[in-house]
């Protein structure tokens, strides 16, 4: 990302209320309401050759990741948004939890794994 030094003085930097995800979105949201232009340039590329922060334990990363889009949804949006949003992850989180429960059924998966991952789903939609 890229900005303008007058764009980041009247904005202000990213919020640290973010610990991990989001904050790039809520910053250009920021930037957007306050009047500048965001681009994108979608022929340029990023590669990540190791995923030091979101590869290592993933059920966890998932909670951070949903925690951050709360987050951003509270900061931006209204409260009817903010509750059609939590109703909306309710209904595909207790998806993914079905089709854990089933993977486990089938033996593709540890009882703990599946534990671990009701657990995470459980922090998300509660």
């Amino acid at each position: 990302m890229m900005a303008r030094e007058e764009a980041i003085e009247q904005v202000g930097l990213f919020d640290e209320r973010f610990r991990i995800y989001c904050e790039e979105i809520d910053w250009c949201m920021r930037m957007k309401e306050a009047g500048w232009e965001i681009y994108c340039v979608p022929r340029a590329e990023i590669v990540h050759y190791v995923a030091k922060s979101t590869g290592q334990v993933c059920d966890e990363m998932f909670v951070e990741l949903w925690r951050s889009r709360y987050r951003l949804f509270e900061k931006h949006y209204g409260k009817f948004h903010r509750f059609a949003v939590r109703c909306i992850v309710r209904l595909g989180v207790g998806a993914e939890m079905r089709r854990k429960k089933a993977a486990f059924q089938r033996g593709e998966m540890s009882k703990g794994e599946l534990e671990k991952w009701l657990a995470a789903y459980r922090k998300v939609i509660s």
